[in-house]
């Protein structure tokens, strides 16, 4: 039998789990917060997503439910795509046409049954709102050409240039702005599909 030979020494008392879970709790979504400078917006749901994918194809047959998983699940003419917008939620993917004499967007995602919208000069930064894939291999995107002044990664960036759009369709009456979340799309910017390999993604970030 061992002896506590030290009188000043007392045991510290146990944290119930129950506290402790509820400590980690509060803890974590505040470290999330603090890394991502910002609280995380919440995720759309496959109405919302679906009320997106109509907008950009009002031609096809658009859907969107939960898969198995639990994940939205979006198909349009044929295609499975990929829905992430263009607006402040902070979850947005960038790059810019990387083809001479530039990309010309349509308004559906099957290359057949598209109508030119606007031509995009070579080197136009863009958001890419939509992926869509057919036989498990990315062929069209749905770009977006915002205003560069409002992504703060393009502060300074050579990456984000500006080129004057070129309208194939009669130019929209709204202001090409950035609307936010609540209003999904960015006004009257040019926007549109266009071929896979017509667009540098900026995958591993703007660097």
């Amino acid at each position: 039998m061992m002896l506590n030979r030290n009188p000043d020494h007392a045991t510290a008392p146990s944290v119930p789990r129950s506290a402790l879970t509820f400590l980690l709790a509060l803890l974590v979504p505040m470290a999330q917060t603090m890394a991502s400078g910002a609280p995380a917006a919440p995720e759309l749901t496959p109405a919302a997503l679906q009320a997106r994918l109509a907008k950009m194809d009002n031609s096809s047959t658009v859907e969107c439910h939960t898969d198995k998983y639990g994940n939205p699940a979006c198909t349009a003419g044929g295609y499975d795509v990929d829905v992430t917008g263009c607006d402040d939620r902070g979850d947005s993917f960038f790059g810019q046409v990387l083809r001479k004499p530039g990309a010309t967007l349509g308004d559906a995602i099957a290359p057949d049954k598209a109508k030119p919208v606007a031509q995009l000069a070579d080197g136009q930064f863009l958001c890419i709102a939509a992926t869509a894939e057919k036989e498990g291999a990315t062929t069209r995107l749905y770009v977006e050409a915002l205003p560069i002044e409002r992504v703060a990664a393009c502060k300074g960036n050579h990456l984000c240039a500006s080129h004057a759009v070129q309208w194939i369709a009669p130019k929209p009456a709204d202001e090409c702005k950035w609307i936010g979340h609540d209003g999904d799309f960015s006004g009257g910017c040019a926007a549109g599909w266009v071929d896979e390999d017509k667009v540098e993604q900026f995958s591993m970030g703007m660097h």
